[in-house]
Formats: structure tokens, sequence, C-alpha cells
């Protein structure tokens, strides 16, 4: 009996450190992009959090907080407002300003630009659990010659390119130093990591899905006219010396930069800021060719566009829609109350499953939100078309609430023993 109720504690004891331990066992920061030189784009900035555990997490209840480091390390933080509460398990979670940038993205939680710092060149940002500067830090991303303190092991070093993000190699994995754990958004990661689709040097397969034209005010054509690409393929493609061009008045051409990837089923998206293609509001064509100048994909003359919309590519043709996405799934106007309650899923964060992209024929998807150049919401970023219903949603035990759970009864029953040790030992002297 005796032996029976040794074993019996050790084992309820060993539980709790099972069920609390893991590596791995916290959200982390998964992709970073810093806004955009330009009228009106400094402040076209998000975070992508990814949560590498097998249960959800409810960011909301564990007071999560945003703090965003500036290139002289002065810390400030950001008061979250939640859109979505949770991070699901093996899943992204977008964080945007809450202008129009971070709503086109459809951010799962936003925060105010209006004051204080942004994300910034030579910065950094973390998350915690309280507004108390470097206190009960979760995860830290530093980047270029951001000061002491502003990063895990060393900050990411080279400079961000215009439009692109920095984001981890592979999902979740991170061994506490930046610069080794992060790479630019859709840059090769030096060919010896497993997980990097294989490259595909032509582009066949890559199409123009949306279009726009005329941006609202304040923003301006000249810096803030894009036009998105989806990658339909199953390899990722090397994007480089591929051309984009109007085809109406003036004609423009922009040659895509060297070191420029698309992952498969992912999108990149190009601002006028850097193409210099403005294209005509009274109608236009967009052209993309491939490095020998064969046009592999053509738009209709949309003939005329409308401030703030966008043209873009659905299963029955091209329309024009109220609710431009870029890096994410295209969304008619009276589709936008069928997915009111749709978790947004690259990130833009990684990616961001698709529900109502095409390709040429057929419904294209992405599963990312990467910065300007591919991966959003829920690319580089979220699953999408996850409906999250607070009221009726009934989550599974996290680890550390079972391990909790098993603590107190390991406790009950240790604290039960020891009181009536002498009387179980009678007992037992009694039976034998």
């Amino acid at each position: 009996m005796k032996r029976f109720l040794y074993i019996f504690l050790f084992v309820i004891f060993l539980s709790p450190i099972s069920a609390l331990g893991g590596s791995m066992d916290h959200v982390v920061i998964n992709e970073v992009q810093v806004g955009q030189t330009g009228s009106g784009n400094a402040n076209n900035e998000y975070i992508v959090l990814f949560n590498p555990t097998g249960s959800d997490i409810d960011l909301s209840s564990i007071g999560i907080k945003l703090h965003i480091r500036n290139s002289s390390g002065t810390d400030n933080n950001k008061t979250l407002t939640f859109i979505n509460k949770t991070v699901f398990a093996n899943g992204f979670f977008l964080i945007a300003p809450n202008n129009d940038y971070g709503l086109s993205i459809g951010a799962d939680a936003t925060y105010s630009v209006s004051s204080g710092n942004k994300l910034v060149d030579n910065g950094g940002v973390y998350i915690s659990v309280t507004k108390t500067k470097d206190i009960d830090v979760i995860d830290k991303v530093g980047w270029g010659t951001q000061p002491e303190g502003g990063f895990e092991g060393a900050p990411y070093a080279p400079t961000v390119p215009v439009g692109q993000s920095i984001i981890r190699k592979t999902d979740g994995v991170d061994t506490d130093n930046n610069r080794n754990d992060f790479t630019i958004s859709g840059q090769d990661t030096g060919g010896g990591d497993t997980d990097v689709p294989k490259d595909n040097s032509s582009i066949d397969g890559v199409y123009i899905n949306e279009l726009m034209p005329d941006p609202e005010s304040p923003k301006s054509d000249i810096t803030d006219e894009w036009i998105e690409l989806y990658n339909d393929t199953g390899s990722r493609v090397d994007l480089s010396g591929a051309i984009l061009r109007d085809s109406v008045g003036v004609v423009h051409e922009y040659a895509i930069s060297d070191g420029t990837f698309i992952e498969p089923k992912n999108y990149i998206v190009f601002y006028s800021s850097a193409t210099k293609i403005t294209l005509n509001n009274s109608g236009d064509t967009v052209e993309l060719l491939d490095r020998s100048k064969n046009v592999v994909d053509q738009t209709p003359d949309y003939e005329k566009s409308s401030a703030g919309q966008t043209f873009a590519l659905f299963p029955d043709g091209w329309q024009w829609t109220k609710r431009p996405t870029p890096l994410s799934a295209n969304i008619l106007e009276e589709d936008i109350a069928d997915v009111k309650t749709v978790k947004a899923s690259s990130a833009a964060s990684k990616k961001k499953a698709a529900g109502t992209k095409n390709s040429k024929s057929k419904a294209k998807s992405s599963s990312s939100v990467k910065g300007a150049s591919a991966k959003k919401t829920g690319g580089s970023a979220f699953p999408a078309d996850t409906a999250f219903d607070a009221a009726s949603s009934k989550k599974p035990l996290d680890s550390k609430t079972l391990g909790t759970i098993l603590l107190v009864i390991s406790v009950v029953v240790a604290a039960g023993y020891i009181i009536n040790r002498e009387k179980l030992h009678e007992i037992y002297q009694q039976k034998n």
C-alpha cells in the first residue's frame, strides 16, 4: 500500500512538469514590415505572430502587450484593440495600425500610429504581458543598428528593402538570435534549408490578381497605386528580371529587382512608389512579361476607375470591388457580410488561406502575409476561412491550464497524505 502511494505521488508530481514544459510554449514574432517611404506610406507596417503550440491561445486573456522601440532604443507601449482574440494552434495573428492599410490587410488586432513610435529603420518590437519596459518579455526582434537590449542575440543586420518584411526562416523556430532566425521576405535563405520550396525559374503560373488604379485621398497615384501578383504554382518562383507594364497611353515598364521571390500560393504587391507605373483612371491594362519579354498574363481594360476601389480577379472574371485586399483574398462588396467573422491569417501573416482569390479559371488561395512582398493575414500572413464565435466556441484546455490543475491536485493529495500518513500506516499494519 505504502509503495503504491509513493508511486502515485511520484507520477502525479511529474505530470504538471511535462504539461508546463517545452521550448515552444509561447507565441513568437514571426514577421515584421516597416513602413514604406513616400506620402502616406510611413504607416504601412505590421507584425505577424505565430503560435507554435498545439493549443489555441486567447491573447486578450493573457494580457499581451505590444512594445515598439525607435532607433535610439526608446520604448513605447501600444494599446491593442482586438478584432479577433484567438491565435489558433499552429496559426498566425496579424497586428497592424488602425488605418486604411491595417484594415485592408485584415488585421486581427490594431494599434494607433497617430502618436508615439512607429516601426522604423534600425528599430525593434517585442511582446510582453506588462506595460513596463523589458519586463515579462515573451519575444523580441530588432533590426539594423538597434541599440543593445532591443534584440535577441544579435539584430537582423541587413537593410530591409522598401515594401518588404523580415520573416523567420522557418515559421515559429526561435533560436534567440534575430540575425540567424530572420531573412528578408521572398529572398533565398541560403540553400541549406530543407523547408524552402524548390525554386522555379519560369514565371508561368504567376498571374496578375488585383489592381489599385486610383487610391483614395490623401493617398496619391504617384506612391500608393499597386499591382498584385499571385503564384498559383507549388514552387517558389524567382521574379528577378520579370517585367510589369501598363499598355494604354504613356507606357511605363518596371523590371523586378534581383532576389525577389514569391512563395507557392502566395501574393506579392508592387507599389507605384517603386515601379513608377501610374495607372490611368480613365482605363488601362497591365501586363506581366518574363525575362525574354514574352507576355505571361494580361488584364482586360478596366475602362474607368473609382477612387478607393480595386479591379480584381474572381472565378467569373475581373470585377470592381470596394474592398481592397492587398496580399490577401479578393472580396466582392456583396461578400463582405459573409466574411465578417472569417479570421484572416499570412502578414502581412504567414499564410492566408484564400477564400475567394482565383487563378485564371478557378479560385486562387494564399496562405500568407508577406509584406509588400507576399504573405498575409492570416502572409509573409493567417489561416483565413476560420470562423471564431466567442459565444459558442468551446476550446480545449491549453497545456498551462492543465498543468496548473494537475499541480493543485498534486498539492492537495500530498498534503492529505502528509496529514494522514500515520493513520494510513496504522491501517496498513492492521491489514497486514
